[in-house]
């Protein structure tokens, strides 16, 4: 199993931030219709702000 992790870690490293995103858009898209029925036109912004 550390070797998979590993293996899907090194591959992420390797593709490009766009790609990257353009992937986790994908499976949010999936995610929201599988709950959902469909994906939301909008969707709330979310932002929290910590001091470190």
């Amino acid at each position: 199993m550390e070797d998979e992790d590993a293996l899907d870690i090194a591959f992420w490293l390797s593709q490009a931030p766009e790609e990257r995103l353009k992937t986790v858009t994908s499976l949010r898209k999936s995610y929201f219709t599988w709950l959902n029925g469909s994906f939301p036109e909008k969707m709330d912004r979310v932002l929290t702000h910590r001091k470190l």
